[in-house]
């Protein structure tokens, strides 16, 4: 297995930066176009939802994210100190009613858990820790 590590503060402003540095990573290791997009994606929902909503305060807060690749899958472990979240327990929101009911957004979950072939969540003292599989190769998703 290959790895990737990045740490960064919750700023959204880096947001584009280090999805930059994990395509290239992914793409370097010869990772096929669909399963980035995934992995793109749950990293860009992940991070974004931290940001956005985790913390309490203003205050610069680090957030760490390492990534490997085995034959069949890119792993990745997202570690936060942001409120407890569990993403494996959460409630979806609701189906709407009709179109006109419907609001934007609110999927992210539901997309996170059907693009990935493991999710698995602990809360380790006061940090959260995300662990994430998404098949590679037309290996297991």
């Amino acid at each position: 297995m290959t790895g990737l590590s990045m740490q960064f503060w919750n700023d959204l402003a880096v947001l584009d930066q280090n999805r930059a540095s994990l395509r290239f990573y992914l793409e370097s290791e010869g990772v096929d176009p669909h399963a980035i997009h995934r992995v793109e994606l749950a990293f860009d929902e992940l991070v974004t939802n931290t940001i956005r909503h985790g913390y309490a305060d203003d205050l610069a807060h680090r957030i760490r994210v390492e990534i490997s690749i085995a034959s069949n899958h890119v792993a990745m472990i997202f570690d936060d100190d942001a409120r407890e979240f569990d993403p494996c327990n959460a409630e979806l929101p609701a189906k709407p009613r009709s179109l006109e009911h419907a609001r934007p957004g609110g999927l992210g979950l539901l997309l996170l858990r059907r693009m990935s072939s493991e999710i698995r969540y602990e809360r380790i003292g006061a940090r959260n820790r995300t662990y994430i599989r998404i098949g590679i190769r037309g290996a297991d998703r």
